[in-house]
């Protein structure tokens, strides 16, 4: 191979291990939290956070029919799933204060599937 092309490729490779370096440190700074739903609860109830803090939510499903996890002040919202499957949603907080989140399924809102997000 001609040395340009070499260069070519090296710089590639460079350019690719440092997009890996980055993505890898920003999953590092992102807290992991668990949320499971069952017919018409969260666990857990109340969720406790940091303003500016890098949040993802891992949402179980270990109920009886499709559920979601909403937070609308946020724009953060996991896929609605079927029993025994997870989805994520991924979200800094960018205000302090108290807000519900919920399963924005059918009326499972209203049936009592809410909790609290505390931003601190």
């Amino acid at each position: 191979m001609n040395k340009k092309i070499w260069i070519a490729v090296i710089l590639i490779v460079a350019i690719a291990g440092i997009g890996i370096i980055i993505k890898t440190n920003s999953l590092k700074n992102t807290r992991l939290i668990e949320v499971v739903g069952t017919n018409f609860s969260f666990s857990p109830s109340e969720i406790k956070v940091k303003k500016g803090e890098r949040i993802e939510i891992v949402f179980i499903n270990n109920g009886s029919y499709p559920h979601n996890w909403v937070v609308d002040e946020f724009n953060a919202q996991t896929l609605p799933i079927n029993p025994g499957h997870n989805s994520n949603a991924i979200f800094t907080p960018d205000k302090t204060g108290k807000f519900t989140y919920y399963c924005s399924v059918n009326s499972h809102r209203e049936k009592g599937m809410i909790g609290s997000l505390i931003v601190e």
